[in-house]
């Protein structure tokens, strides 16, 4: 939490035309489903940092950030505690090494990449990405053009 706003990172990951996605377990705080690696950047935590974290702990992997590529704000509207802001930061990457297990096994079930073709099913299905109802929509139009842009 910085001040008012809570602070989160993520990535767009890939290697050789394929995307990096995750498979949320579902819990009291997660939809479950499939999203990319990303979580709340810690106290004291450069956002850049936080991203390779979080690609670190969900998937296993390492990744090289190319740049930062989208910047999503907004107000989380809650019933039960007071409305939260929320900044996500997504960063363009590249996948250097690892294993595709996750060592955050309490949140994360799998890691695997996916083709353009995959997602886009996933997508159609309604399980991609599920991170949160306020923001799924602004993801999937950036991801489709993430996607498009770059293979």
């Amino acid at each position: 939490m910085y001040g008012e706003w809570e602070i989160f990172a993520a990535v767009i990951a890939r290697k050789k035309g394929q995307f990096l996605i995750v498979r949320e377990r579902r819990t009291g705080s997660h939809r479950g489903g499939w999203s990319i690696p990303g979580g709340a950047v810690e106290k004291g935590e450069r956002v850049e940092a936080g991203a390779i974290r979080e690609a670190r702990e969900e998937a296993g992997i390492s990744v090289k950030l190319l740049r930062p590529t989208a910047l999503l704000t907004m107000t989380i509207k809650a019933s039960t505690v007071e409305n939260l802001e929320y900044a996500l930061a997504i960063f363009d990457a590249g996948i250097t090494s690892g294993s595709m297990v996750p060592s955050d096994k309490k949140e994360i079930v799998e890691a695997r990449l996916a083709n353009r073709d995959e997602i886009e099913l996933l997508i159609r299905n309604g399980q991609f990405p599920r991170m949160h109802p306020n923001i799924d929509k602004s993801i999937v139009g950036f991801f489709r053009e993430v996607a498009d842009l770059r293979n």
